[in-house]
């Protein structure tokens, strides 16, 4: 799969809305260890079949300072392995998150939402999740799929600038862990799961360096 996204499709002192566009290949194989019940049956391949097709997905994304709104799809051609009985199915996905800032008297407090919806408009699944980031560096929240799963969740993040001769650094490094417990019926045979993570970005901005000359002869 190739993926690529153009950004800043609006004019400069607003949101900000970004396409994105993957263009792949879609393929799919069976295996050979077949258990012959009936060696002479046309229906029953000999050698391990394999088909594939091209694939296609689309996403847009708002955002800005404080919210951002984002829809994709994924397997936009809908193809068919006819040869394997197979048929893709499209899925569409929709995001949506908000920071809101809350009264903490002088220590900064940000309460951060956000909601993922996906679907195939056969099966539908929803996950929402709040956590609460306290003093910009330690946070706490929950995240709940609808139906299935609760997951409490605590994590670390520090951001840092640095401002070189020539450059700008922007580093964030961010670790968590959450615990996902089931409550569907498959809690009589899950007991939840563990996550733990680990995240490191940084970006570095280049400075325009302008080069200054005197000329005694005209101070």
């Amino acid at each position: 799969k190739f993926s690529g996204a153009y950004h800043n499709l609006l004019p400069a002192g607003g949101p900000k809305l970004s396409l994105g566009l993957s263009l792949g290949l879609y393929q799919k194989s069976l295996g050979d260890n077949w258990i012959f019940i009936d060696e002479n049956d046309p229906s029953i391949p000999n050698q391990g079949p394999s088909q594939g097709t091209f694939d296609l997905g689309l996403g847009l994304y708002l955002y800005d300072s404080d919210y951002y709104v984002g829809l994709s799809a994924t397997h936009l051609t809908a193809a068919d392995l006819d040869e394997l009985g197979i048929a893709v199915a499209r899925h569409y996905f929709f995001m949506a998150g908000k920071d809101f800032n809350l009264p903490s008297g002088g220590v900064p407090m940000l309460l951060r939402t956000n909601l993922l919806a996906k679907s195939d408009f056969n099966k539908t699944a929803l996950d929402v999740n709040a956590n609460v980031l306290f003093n910009n560096m330690f946070y706490a929240g929950l995240s709940y799929r609808l139906g299935d799963a609760i997951a409490p969740m605590v994590g670390i993040e520090h951001c840092i600038s640095k401002n070189g001769a020539s450059s700008v650094s922007n580093q964030c490094f961010k670790a968590g862990y959450s615990y996902d417990v089931t409550t569907s019926d498959l809690n009589t045979y899950s007991s939840g799961s563990h996550e733990i993570f680990l995240s490191y970005c940084i970006k570095l901005t280049n400075k325009v360096i302008i080069s200054k000359h005197s000329n005694p002869r005209f101070l």
